[in-house]
């Protein structure tokens, strides 16, 4: 019988809301940057632009191949990191969230110290959390 623990900010391990396995978690801290005024929103792809990129031309292999895989990461709603070669400065550090890293798939999760993480899973929640999708406002 597979252990079934939810992700707590308390553990080194917990079973991964991505793939169930009861690993070793990696944990980060997370700081933010400001969106700017004059593009205030998130920028969130939709198939719509993933299909205008994969249309266009000239293009390198390598470049293509690695949009692709950010476009997929970010369709599905995958919390997930990227190295900067150009550093930001960040002076605001974010507080009760953090991001942890599976040991065995190596994909993210959010988690606070209150009983909630994010990604939950479209089969199954290790949380008991509160989904817009449920009719629920509340994270």
């Amino acid at each position: 019988m597979t252990k079934n623990v939810s992700p707590s900010v308390k553990e080194t391990a917990f079973s991964c809301p991505h793939c169930g396995a009861y690993t070793t978690q990696f944990w980060y801290k997370l700081y933010v940057v400001s969106l700017p005024q004059e593009d205030p929103i998130p920028p969130i792809p939709s198939e719509v632009d993933k299909a205008l990129f994969t249309q266009k031309s000239g293009i390198p292999e390598k470049e293509r191949e690695i949009m692709l895989a950010w476009f997929e990461k970010m369709l599905a709603g995958l919390v997930f990191t990227e190295h900067r070669e150009a550093s930001i400065y960040c002076k605001n550090e974010v507080y009760n969230l953090y991001l942890t890293r599976c040991y065995n798939c190596k994909k993210n999760c959010c988690v606070g110290p209150r009983p909630t993480a994010f990604p939950c899973t479209k089969n199954r929640c290790l949380s008991k959390c509160r989904s817009p999708s449920r009719g629920d406002k509340r994270l």
